[in-house]
């Protein structure tokens, strides 16, 4: 008996070793799996990138001006047709790798940015819905040239003329968001094929004018895009005159970028080449992939559903579930049966 005490006791402290070295261990190996992920917002595109191409850029105009002027070239084309948007201006590119939107959208993404890049000396038109008219007096107290009501967007811009009139009036125009839906229908797409595409506010009933001068200020101090049925679109950043603003209007706006998402992020001006920021060659993601295997996978399962259901069930339980699948069947093999007689007469002759 005695002899077996003293094995446990000299095992025991063996085993105090061994968990002593284990918990040692994990402590070493822990700190290990905890780096950044790579998919952070904006990750990969520095400030100091964004400056030197910035500064590129602004180099390339300065000798393209001074070229011009010694060969006293003329400018054939007048690029800047919008005053609130001169050659100076800097845009940011953003190449993604999928549609911004499969269908038209007509509501613009807003974004934040630290220096304003729409002109102090603006010209605001803010229309609001029908139901404000009588609110029309104390709006005047907003920093707005004119307010109007739907209403009137409706009766008196309906003409196409009227419209570009409207249009060429105003260098902003804002719209109460209650109302937004029904601005491409007013508006035409006049106004969409423009940057001058109107912006949506708070302006509901109850709001105080107090509460709506900050919303438009807001408003004001933010850059904006109408996500397209495309891959590309250019975001107004600044302009090279002041292009370290226009570097810290990049980083905001990147900041709300997954770049994964992009093929290329370039920062351009009017006459300038693109210079990259970001580039992947790399396109389709394991998602993509996946999504596809899903759609397969649902496919085989609704081709076992029908052979199931045609097997066990009811003539009426066929028709109800695949009635209208099997007349879309028939017509789809009547369309390629003449398509192919045709094609064989084409042949014959």
């Amino acid at each position: 008996m005695a002899k077996k005490s003293a094995k446990s006791s000299t095992t025991a402290p063996k085993k105090e070793k061994v968990t002593k070295k284990a918990k040692g261990s994990t402590k070493k190996s822990s700190p290990e799996p905890t780096p950044e992920p790579e998919t952070a917002a904006g990750e990969g595109i520095t400030r100091d990138l964004a400056v030197k191409a910035l500064n590129e850029i602004s180099k390339f105009l300065k000798n393209k001006e001074a070229e011009e002027k010694s060969s006293d070239k003329a400018q054939l084309f007048d690029d800047a047709d919008d005053e609130n948007d001169p050659n100076d201006v800097l845009y940011l590119q953003l190449s993604k790798k999928k549609y911004f939107s499969e269908k038209p959208q007509f509501k613009p993404e807003i974004i934040p940015v630290t220096h304003r890049v729409i002109p102090e000396e603006v010209k605001i038109c803010l229309i609001v819905r029908d139901s404000a008219v009588d609110r029309i007096e104390e709006f005047e107290a907003l920093d707005v040239a004119q307010i109007v009501p739907v209403k009137v967007v409706k009766t008196d811009y309906k003409n196409f003329e009227k419209r570009r009139e409207f249009l060429k009036s105003y260098d902003l125009f804002i719209v109460d968001d209650a109302v937004l839906n029904i601005m491409p229908s007013a508006l035409g797409k006049t106004f969409y094929r423009t940057t001058k595409y109107p912006l949506p506010v708070k302006a509901g009933k109850g709001i105080v004018i107090d509460e709506l001068k900050e919303n438009i200020n807001q408003l004001l101090q933010s850059t904006s895009y109408m996500p397209p049925m495309g891959t590309t679109v250019s975001i107004k950043i600044g302009t090279v005159k002041n292009f370290d603003h226009a570097a810290d209007n990049l980083m905001d706006v990147v900041k709300t970028l997954n770049l994964d998402d992009y093929r290329s992020v370039m920062v351009k001006s009017r006459q300038s080449p693109s210079l990259p920021l970001h580039y992947t060659e790399k396109v389709f993601t394991e998602d993509d992939i996946a999504e596809h295997d899903v759609d397969v996978k649902n496919k085989k399962d609704d081709e076992a559903f029908e052979r199931k259901l045609l097997a066990l069930g009811t003539t009426e339980d066929v028709e109800k579930v695949l009635g209208k699948k099997l007349k879309a069947k028939k017509a789809d093999d009547k369309k390629k049966s003449t398509a192919s007689t045709k094609d064989g007469k084409v042949s014959k002759k």
